[in-house]
């Protein structure tokens, strides 16, 4: 006869060991992830998402200011950084408004997909100029 003894303390003693087992693999398994991890973390380029974060901010200003959609994401974003500078605030709004920039002489629309080199240069040398009003 096959007799089974029910003792609480050994089935505790299985469990627990059998957790304990759970544990440790688990453990491990956290351990090398959060090694990987924070490889992959030191190894990030944070200040080119720090870049792209600032830009998107900036640009996000620039069509709250009134700026169009249809513009280029670099040129929004440095609108939008022209437009955080105060020295430059109230030129850059009429800019936008009016939506014409003049550089060396020449006057730019600001949607013209043709000359976005021109006035991304003229934003980022500081050379611009806002439109006057006898000139249209």
């Amino acid at each position: 006869m096959n007799k089974f003894e029910f003792n609480f303390q050994n089935f505790a003693d299985v469990w627990s060991k059998e957790q304990w087992k759970y544990v440790k693999k688990q453990a491990r398994y956290a351990y090398l992830k959060s090694n990987r991890w924070s490889k992959k973390m030191m190894r990030r380029d944070w200040q080119n998402d720090l870049d792209n974060i600032g830009s998107f901010y900036f640009a996000n200003r620039a069509l709250v200011a009134g700026a169009s959609q249809n513009l280029p994401y670099t040129t929004l974003a440095l609108l939008g950084e022209l437009l955080s500078n105060n020295y430059f605030h109230q030129e850059i709004k009429t800019i936008i408004q009016e939506n014409v920039i003049k550089f060396d002489g020449q006057f730019y629309k600001l949607d013209d997909h043709e000359h976005q080199t021109k006035i991304r240069k003229a934003l980022r040398s500081y050379k611009f100029q806002k439109a006057d009003k006898t000139a249209a």
